[in-house]
């Protein structure tokens, strides 16, 4: 006589589903990345805290990625397995003239994000003097100028930087991607586009002044944060980029960027306001517009001692002033780019701008 089986679970048709989904969801990624098939992983909400940052490199020393590297830091900086992700906040970083900081602030406010939890992925594209690599202590086998030649992809050249972001180094030394083309610049921020949705923030280190490559970054942003030191001469190139950055959107009849100013190098916050309160008189009295003061930075001697050690000063010293500094800048960008993100998300993204905006701006 057979024994009775035990009775078994009835079977749902939600449970092939939930299956089927999640080997779905391997297999597309297994595609985009390149990397072997692994274990789906159901799709969480994303911690409060950030992942444990790598040990900064000692001073003086590099890091070359390697190519499996380089997978990894796209896999970090990527969004949750099955995660629907809105796109990525854009920051165009740029200064109307050199030597005010710029790049030291677009590695350090990446580190800051990195330490709320966030996704930043930064982008040097002061093409022809990039040096952001530099800063991070990292060697790049393969730079921005690779991708503008079409030899190589953009998720191919992103490495991973000390304080856990995502860095696409700039080419450095090539004076001719200084003079890009219009359809070449147009090629590499669609190239962006595509990482629209693998970080939750992409800061662009743009070079200085009001260059065809510069401005074109500035239109494909949500914000342009002008850096600018109390210096006179500071503050009056600094109106002039903010004058081009308004024309554009009057030009265009965009309502992105949006336009903050970053002071840094101030003693302190008296003369950092002095040198706002300037530069936005003069705004209001010629442009009738008003820049918003995303914060400003201190004079900070570890400042230099970190570029000496070729390692970010929010990884070296973290409880500097200065350090203390970005991380409230980094908090501002950070709330003020939430407060949009109801708006911006029902709008188009950065491939709707490029293309949309730039069919009505004939200027290259």
């Amino acid at each position: 006589m057979t024994p009775p089986q035990a009775p078994t679970a009835p079977h749902k048709p939600e449970d092939d589903q939930a299956t089927q989904l999640r080997a779905m969801v391997a297999e597309m990624e297994s595609r985009a990345r390149g990397l072997e098939r692994v274990p789906a992983r159901e799709s969480a909400p994303r911690p409060e805290r950030p992942a444990p940052l790598r040990p900064a490199p000692r001073s003086g020393a590099t890091r070359t990625e390697t190519p499996g590297a380089r997978a990894d830091a796209v896999r970090r900086h990527s969004a949750p397995h099955g995660a629907a992700r809105p796109r990525a906040r854009i920051i165009a970083v740029a200064s109307g003239k050199g030597g005010v900081g710029k790049t030291n602030m677009c590695v350090n406010i990446c580190v800051a994000m990195a330490m709320r939890g966030r996704r930043a992925i930064l982008l040097d594209g002061d093409l022809g003097l990039a040096n952001a690599d530099v800063l991070c202590g990292v060697t790049a086998g393969a730079n921005l100028g690779h991708v503008l030649e079409g030899t190589r992809s953009l998720d191919e050249i992103i490495i991973e930087a000390p304080g856990g972001f995502g860095l696409i180094p700039g080419a450095a030394g090539m004076a001719h991607l200084a003079h890009s083309g219009r359809e070449r610049r147009q090629s590499l921020l669609k190239r962006l586009g595509a990482m629209e949705r693998a970080a939750d923030v992409i800061v662009i280190d743009c070079g200085a002044g009001i260059g065809g490559s510069v401005m074109s970054f500035v239109q494909a942003a949500d914000l342009a944060m002008i850096v600018a030191t109390p210096e006179p001469t500071s503050i009056a190139d600094a109106y002039a980029l903010i004058k081009c950055t308004h024309s554009l959107k009057v030009r265009t009849g965009s309502t992105t960027p949006g336009c903050g100013v970053l002071i840094n190098q101030a003693v302190d916050e008296d003369e950092a306001k002095r040198a706002y309160a300037r530069m936005a008189g003069v705004c209001e009295r010629f442009l009738r517009m008003r820049p918003e003061l995303i914060g400003w930075t201190p004079s900070d001697p570890r400042v230099p001692e970190a570029v000496r050690a070729r390692v970010p000063v929010l990884v070296r010293s973290p409880r500097a002033r200065v350090s203390q500094a970005v991380r409230v800048v980094a908090g501002s960008l950070s709330d003020r780019l939430e407060l949009d993100r109801c708006a911006s998300d029902a709008r188009s993204g950065l491939l709707a701008r490029l293309f949309g905006l730039r069919g009505r701006n004939r200027r290259s």
